[in-house]
């Protein structure tokens, strides 16, 4: 008799770029024959092939967050007798990474222009948008916004604390 696959589970619920992902058959063989298994990995989204093995590594190169992934098991019994099945999952969406935050000037006067001077990345690759705010810290009050800030003595004094706030979203 035909051995049958009841359903595919994942190793990760909630992959993301990066993560490697089992799939896990749950199979039986009505004649109690051992089973041996072949696995396809494929992006459904791009239509390209992603592995051939129970493990898949989520690369960058191959998927970006939002495509469709799918993992097709075939099971064998040792006569030859089949049974296929496949189960798909959302890759979901990485969130991006401030990689550095570095200000031009470190000690600057009073009248001086600073700028915050941000690096990020996105492991889906997706566009980003930078949002800044300068805070000074003696005061608490927002200063300004925007990679660039003109100072001025009515917003700093000598001897004040300045940061800057960032927020980095993809699209």
């Amino acid at each position: 008799q035909d051995p049958l696959i009841n359903s595919i589970t994942f190793s990760n619920l909630s992959p993301l770029i990066g993560d490697v992902v089992t799939c896990i058959p749950d199979a039986v063989d009505p004649d109690d024959d051992v089973l041996t298994y072949t696995y396809e990995w494929y992006n459904q989204t791009t239509q390209s092939l992603l592995g051939a093995a129970e493990d898949v590594l989520l690369d960058a190169s191959t998927v970006v967050g939002g495509n469709e992934i799918a993992c097709t098991v075939v099971a064998m019994d040792p006569f030859g007798a089949t049974a296929e099945l496949d189960a798909s999952f959302t890759l979901g969406n990485s969130l991006p990474v401030i990689d550095s935050i570095v200000l031009s000037d470190t000690f600057p006067e009073s009248t001086d222009t600073i700028d915050c001077i941000v690096t990020a990345s996105d492991a889906d690759g997706d566009a980003l948008v930078t949002s800044i705010a300068w805070v000074n810290e003696n005061t608490q009050v927002t200063i300004g916004t925007g990679a660039s800030l003109v100072l001025s003595p009515l917003s700093v004094q000598p001897g004040d604390s300045l940061r800057c706030d960032v927020q980095v979203f993809d699209g």
